[in-house]
């Protein structure tokens, strides 16, 4: 797995598994809430997806990976960890 610095930035990161056909519209979704974070795709076969977020946003973007959640999106949070 990379770890992303963008000019020496701490991230906090969560790891997620989810169903690969949804990987677009967690990514879109978290788009929309423009400058809270990223999505990179670590394995599309396998579903496995890393959601980056500057520290202090970790907070709001936990809220839109349980909303994307609670619509019915098939995913769990494996991990998270500051990088």
């Amino acid at each position: 797995m990379n770890s992303i610095r963008c000019l020496n930035i701490q991230m906090y990161r969560f790891y997620i598994s989810m169903h690969p056909h949804d990987i677009c519209y967690l990514s879109w979704t978290i788009n929309a809430y423009e400058g809270i974070g990223f999505l990179t795709t670590d394995d599309p076969g396998k579903g496995l997806v890393s959601v980056y977020s500057t520290l202090g946003n970790e907070d709001i973007m936990r809220e839109v990976i349980n909303s994307v959640l609670e619509e019915g999106t098939d995913l769990k949070i494996l991990g998270e960890i500051i990088e």
